[in-house]
């Protein structure tokens, strides 16, 4: 278990992306960790989307469950011991033209 650890490493970016567990995003999906990419709006988006109220606010959002970290290789933590392949699991969330959030 991963106990809400992060991954890090030397090559992933500086903001947008992280590797976090994936109890957080994807709820009772079979994988542990997720590769979590986020668009922050910026001034210019202020005036583009107008829902989006505050620099920072998250413009989209999308998750997908992963085993190993995609910059740096490394196997992630697992309780997949087995070593099966797990069905792909993922989340788009876009908060760009409506108060609400959509989960695509």
């Amino acid at each position: 278990m991963n106990d809400g650890y992060q991954h890090q490493c030397e090559w992933m970016p500086v903001g947008g992306a992280s590797i976090a567990p994936a109890e957080h995003f994807l709820g009772d999906s079979a994988w542990q960790w997720c590769l979590v990419i986020t668009r922050e709006a910026t001034e210019a988006d202020l005036e583009e989307f107008q829902y989006i109220e505050e620099v920072g606010d998250h413009i989209w959002q999308t998750v997908i469950g992963i085993s190993h970290c995609p910059f740096c290789g490394v196997t992630l933590e697992s309780d997949n011991t087995k070593g099966e392949p797990l069905e792909a699991h993922f989340h788009h969330i876009d908060s760009s033209n409506s108060w609400y959030s959509r989960r695509l």
